[in-house]
């Protein structure tokens, strides 16, 4: 069920103060993939039924780049907001895609019953 308290209680005043701040950077680190989370599994669902290539590299980043942000947040490492960088990246990337190709395809639809535009189809 969790920690017994999130460092303020009487387990938390039981603690020495450095281990102290890796249970609240732990905790802060749990909150942060949360919120991230709560965003970005809805869109890889969705990007997964219209586009899974785009979700799976999207996917793939968000994971990496939480994993690089989790390692070297504990160690007040600059490393850490890369790997924040890339979580934000690779939902940008997936709002982008799922936002751009709707309007793409409905342009494709309008553009080919233009005379030109059937002249330069390839048909096999």
């Amino acid at each position: 069920f969790g920690d017994p308290d999130n460092g303020t209680g009487p387990f938390g005043r039981a603690l020495p103060y450095d281990k102290w701040i890796v249970i609240n950077i732990y905790n802060y680190l749990f909150k942060e993939s949360n919120g991230h989370i709560a965003v970005f599994l809805p869109l890889m669902l969705l990007g997964g039924c219209l586009l899974p290539r785009a979700s799976a590299f999207a996917g793939f980043i968000y994971f990496v780049g939480e994993r690089i942000m989790r390692q070297n947040f504990v160690k007040s490492d600059q490393y850490a907001e890369y790997g924040h960088k890339m979580m934000q990246f690779s939902q940008i990337f997936l709002i982008g895609v799922l936002t751009l190709v709707p309007f793409c395809r409905i342009a494709a639809l309008r553009t080919s019953k233009w005379k030109m535009v059937k002249k330069l189809q390839f048909k096999p």
